[in-house]
């Protein structure tokens, strides 16, 4: 495949030479020939969008250097391009959490992508400063995958890194949150405490048929006062997916749901005289089995702006170990 790719690789449109690339990254074949023909007609392409652009750095494009007569040249055009498009996203989105919530709908269109990639996601990610989950947490995260896939049973199954986990994209997540001004108990999550909010959440995958899950009448989000804390938004190539059936997206925001509610404030913008922390602190770590998409991010950052005194880390996407060698802490089987 790759000696007749080769001398047509100028042929190739840009999504075919993502394509391509990623079909030998996906098999485990590093053909380098191919990879830095790719690269070459690539890096000197002005028809790739963002997307097309991070697909090739993840699938390892950018990393390798073509020969030329006069030498070799790092292909570097392709992440400085993904940089500087990632830069100018960050600084056209919305500052504020108010800001975020009265943004129009299409506010995400523009980037004409639905992910930004691995190495995006990162880059975008270190911009509103969310640092990357540490490996344990990623090794508890996919020891839980498997453990729900394990009781669970039937069903699709992919056997990523020797183990048994969800066919489909899931998310994973840990809290420990504290309020010093709540004032009456009640139970809130896996915590019986006026100002505590700890535990666990996994969410799977979801019948995307209709953007919702199949058994949900409405969005199964919505809090006892009819809303969400977070917003989700329509992305620029498969626009008429709703992105609020992401399973990240489903944790995050019915959790920040339940931060309102320990924090005892109301929901609605400036009820709270543009406070938004409620003197809410601690830490919460989100996983994603799939690179997420710009919704998704949309919603961490709306999430960090509403509880700024909360330290959020991310960790996952496609290029995620899958192979939980770290060891699993005794924290049970996650509410869904």
């Amino acid at each position: 495949i790759a000696a007749e790719a080769i001398p047509r690789i100028h042929q190739f449109a840009f999504l075919e030479l993502a394509n391509t690339a990623w079909a030998f990254a996906e098999v485990r074949v590093m053909h380098e020939p191919l990879m830095a023909a790719i690269s070459a007609s690539a890096s000197v392409r002005s028809d790739g969008d963002i997307q097309g652009v991070a697909a090739l750095i993840d699938a390892g494009v950018g990393t390798y250097r073509h020969a030329e007569e006069n030498g070799n040249f790092a292909s570097g055009g392709l992440e400085a391009r993904l940089s500087t498009t990632v830069i100018e996203l960050a600084e056209s989105l919305p500052r504020s959490y108010e800001d975020w919530q009265s943004a129009e709908l299409g506010v995400l269109l523009a980037a004409r992508a639905d992910n930004v990639g691995a190495c995006g996601t990162s880059q975008l990610l270190d911009i509103w400063k969310i640092e990357e989950a540490d490996s344990e947490f990623v090794g508890q995260a996919w020891a839980v995958a498997g453990e729900v896939a394990t009781a669970d049973g039937g069903g699709d199954r992919s056997s990523a890194g020797g183990g048994s986990f969800p066919e489909g994209a899931w998310a994973y997540m840990e809290f420990d949150l504290r309020c010093t001004s709540a004032v009456d108990i009640q139970e809130i999550g896996s915590a019986k405490a006026a100002n505590k909010l700890n535990g666990n959440r996994f969410a799977g995958p979801t019948d995307m048929a209709g953007g919702l899950p199949a058994s949900a009448a409405e969005a199964w989000w919505d809090n006892d006062n009819g809303t969400s804390a977070l917003r989700a938004f329509p992305l620029g190539v498969r626009s008429a997916v709703v992105r609020d059936a992401c399973a990240e997206f489903r944790l995050l925001s019915k959790f920040a749901a339940e931060v309102v509610q320990l924090a005892h404030f109301d929901t609605q913008v400036g009820s709270s005289g543009g406070s938004r922390d409620g003197n809410v602190t601690g830490r919460v770590c989100l996983f994603a089995s799939w690179t997420p998409c710009l919704s998704c991010l949309a919603a961490m950052r709306q999430f960090q702006l509403r509880f700024p005194c909360v330290h959020l880390s991310f960790a996952g996407g496609r290029h995620a170990a899958a192979s939980a060698k770290s060891a699993t802490r005794a924290v049970g089987r996650p509410k869904e």
